[in-house]
């Protein structure tokens, strides 16, 4: 379970297993129970309570609990040209920058899609997919192994929440003192700031449909959510990973089915190009 996970509860959450964590999958209203009626192929009882969640991340601000992802530690002196190795970005750059990419095999095709942030010179932050747990870890031990590289699973130790929406940054700077403008935190900054009496580590970056992105860990407190979606409010809704994976009304399959299309024509552009890299 999600160390957030009683105030879930206390929200209306309805679970699902989500890689053996309980995840919420959608949120019922106060004077509802969370409870499916009738399993169907067509629209259930909740498909309103989702749609909220949607119209509140395309035109407002929500909160969810993304503790499940995978979260590893590599630090070494050899730990950033490993990781540049087997990312197909530049990963070791300045620290206190999130970069998003792929890890490639010989073949240039796809082995995984997740973010690597340069926390210091020798200690990276490396995040995946929930079901990419086991095969993030094999490769990340496989490439470590004889190099100044040492590898940490600290997914159950940190929780995660996303704050999501264009009124994202705006709702994070209500709650710290560190300036959250475009100018002093621009996009693809990774850095730990205050919130509360907590001290989090904040990459601000984008989802596939340019729409705000904000992680936050580990976990905080933060202000209770309206089933609402007004844009004028910065309480942000309580949205359930559903509402993340479409990223629109239109539901995940369409998004899914873009996703595949990219990847394809990555690949393609990949392997006409003759992929190699040196060590």
């Amino acid at each position: 379970m999600s160390p957030l996970h009683e105030r879930l509860v206390a929200r209306g959450a309805y679970f699902r297993d989500v890689s053996g964590w309980e995840g919420a999958d959608w949120y019922a209203p106060p004077d509802q129970e969370p409870k499916v009626d009738r399993l169907s192929w067509g629209r259930q009882n909740w498909f309103p309570y989702w749609e909220t969640e949607h119209h509140a991340a395309r035109e407002g601000v929500i909160l969810m609990d993304m503790s499940f992802m995978s979260k590893f530690l590599v630090q070494g002196q050899e730990a950033g040209r490993m990781l540049n190795w087997i990312s197909a970005n530049d990963v070791d750059g300045e620290p206190g920058v999130i970069t998003y990419t792929q890890w490639l095999n010989e073949a240039g095709r796809l082995e995984a899609d997740l973010t690597v942030t340069k926390l210091e010179e020798e200690r990276f932050w490396v995040v995946a997919t929930d079901t990419a747990h086991g095969h993030v870890e094999t490769r990340l031990r496989r490439h470590a192994e004889g190099k100044h590289a040492f590898v940490t699973d600290v997914t159950s130790g940190y929780a995660q929440v996303n704050i999501q929406g264009p009124r994202s940054r705006e709702l994070l700077q209500s709650v710290t003192s560190e300036d959250l403008s475009n100018e002093a935190f621009p996009f693809r900054t990774a850095r730990e700031i205050a919130i509360g009496f907590a001290r989090v580590l904040w990459p601000e970056e984008r989802s596939a449909s340019a729409m705000p992105v904000s992680r936050l860990w580990p976990a905080c407190g933060w202000r209770r959510g309206t089933a609402t979606t007004d844009t004028t409010s910065t309480t942000p809704t309580m949205s359930s990973r559903r509402g993340w994976d479409s990223r629109s009304t239109l539901g995940s399959r369409a998004a899914s089915w873009e996703g595949r299309q990219w990847r394809r024509r990555g690949r393609k552009a990949l392997l006409a190009g003759g992929w190699s890299r040196s060590w």
